[in-house]
Order: C-alpha cells, then structure tokens, then sequence
C-alpha cells in the first residue's frame, strides 16, 4: 500500500510540466557546478588587459568583467559555490531542525516548551538581520556562513517536523509499537520520521532557493563569500558599479540567481501538489 501511494505521488509529480521543468533545470545546475571544469571556456581568473569589459560575443558569450575575465566561466564557478553553501546549509538546518522538533513532539512538557519557546525568538528576527548579526560574531569564511544560513532556517524545518510528529503520534502503528515497549528513538526512526517525510521533503526543496537567495545577499553585501571563491552574489556586487557602461556584469550572475531560485521552487510546488493528501 506504501509503495503503490508513494508511486502515484511520484507519477503526480512527473505529469506536473511545471516540476518536471524545473527539475530539469536543477539537474542542469548541479551538472555545470560539478562539471565546471570541463565546461567552463575560460579559466575562472584568467584576466586579459586587452579584452576589459566587452559585450557579449561570440568569443565570450556572457562576455568579460573589468579585469577581462570571462563572465561565462566565472557564473558556471560562481554556481558551484553557491549551490555548495546551499545544499549543506540546507541538509545542515533539516538534521538540527527535524531533530529539534521530533524530540519537542515526542518528549513533551518542559521541553517542548522550552524548544518551542526558542523557535519563536530565533522566527522574531527577519532572517537576513539575524544573518548579518551572526556573521558579526563568527565571522565571514566559507564554513561559518553555512552555519549562518542553517542557523536561519533551522526554525522552519523544526516546526514543521514537530507538527507533523504531533500527527503522526496518533496513528495506531505508533501506540502499537508503544505498546510492545519500543524505544522512542526506535519509534522516531522507524515509523514517526518516514512518514513524516512528505512534507519536509518539500520544505526542503524550497528551503534550498532560499537559501541561494541568502548566500546572494549576503555575498552581495560582502559579508558572504570571499575571494578568491566566485560566487553570483559577489559577481552582482563587482558588477553594480558598471550598471549603464556594462550591464552584462551584474545582470547574468542576477540571471542564474532567478533561474536557480525559480528551478528549486518549481521542484517544490510540484512536490507539495503532488504529496498533498487533499489532491
């Protein structure tokens, strides 16, 4: 029964053109960033005097920045990095957040208030002003600003996994495991967290665009990535100074932002149509 569900969820999914469009696109991102190497056509800071801020041609098709590099090679790196910082930032906030709700659910009483309590401080605080706090306290490198866009999107994940445990804890296949002296951790593990997956698995995909858009904009501020890693929001920063003589520079690494933050949510709403109960 299990299986036959999930295979007409996933068959709801694929006939959405929607997500299948922006799967496509993610899979196509995640190629170029793990391919970037072999695709780029330039070296990433391989500068060239005599070719300084030229418009896009045939020779260089997102043509070059003021130093003469090739904007092209640069958004293919840029997209390794930013895709890098999003998926661990991201896979970081789901392990702490679902961990956080599920004990919240399952242990109860003090501590769920407590936990809860917490969440509600951290959701006071607009995400980008609690980023930048925290990038004041512990720095601006590669390994701390993962740890900020975790810390920004761990209350999500925890509400939302401490909503669905709440459900989940209802069902008879939980109070019978109870009932024959199963652990909780067992329970959480074994029955509580594989159906509770829909949902956070949605959460998931849309957490990633957002979490694109946070490395975006902190880079952009110049408290996110920093040289010599490229990254989009740092291309949009290098390129906003030469906006009217030079539009190119800023307006292709702000392109692949749009098209990296529509793929993800395109992936997402197709999941969340698909793994709704109500369709």
């Amino acid at each position: 029964m299990i299986v036959a569900s999930s295979y007409r969820r996933w068959r709801g999914f694929a006939r959405n053109a929607g997500s299948i469009a922006g799967g496509v696109l993610v899979v196509c991102l995640l190629l170029l960033a793990m391919l970037a190497p072999v695709v780029a056509p330039h070296s990433m800071e391989g500068m060239d005097a005599s070719a300084r801020s030229l418009p896009p041609s045939a020779g260089h098709w997102f043509g070059t920045d003021q130093f003469g590099r090739d904007i092209l090679s640069r958004v293919i790196y840029g997209g390794r990095t930013s895709l890098l910082v999003g998926m661990l930032s991201v896979a970081a906030a789901a392990a702490a957040g679902i961990s956080v709700g599920m004990s919240a659910a399952v242990l109860g009483g003090w501590w769920d208030d407590v936990l809860m309590r917490a969440i509600d401080v951290l959701m006071a605080f607009p995400d980008i002003v609690l980023a930048i706090g925290l990038i004041a306290i512990v720095g601006a490198h590669f390994g701390d600003l993962i740890f900020v866009i975790a810390f920004t999107r761990l209350p999500d994940f925890a509400r939302m996994s401490r909503a669905q445990t709440l459900l989940v804890q209802r069902q008879e296949y939980v109070a019978a495991a109870t009932a024959i002296g199963s652990r909780r951790f067992r329970i959480m593990v074994r029955h509580i967290l594989p159906n509770a997956s829909a949902p956070l698995l949605v959460l998931g995909s849309l957490a990633m665009a957002g979490a694109i858009n946070a490395e975006a904009a902190l880079s952009f501020l110049g408290i996110g990535v920093q040289p010599p890693l490229a990254s989009w929001g740092t291309m949009v920063a290098d390129g906003r100074r030469f906006i009217l003589n030079a539009p190119w520079m800023a307006a292709c690494p702000g392109i692949a932002i749009s098209v990296a933050v529509l793929a993800f949510n395109l992936v997402g709403d197709g999941l969340r149509d698909a793994f709704d109960p109500r369709t």
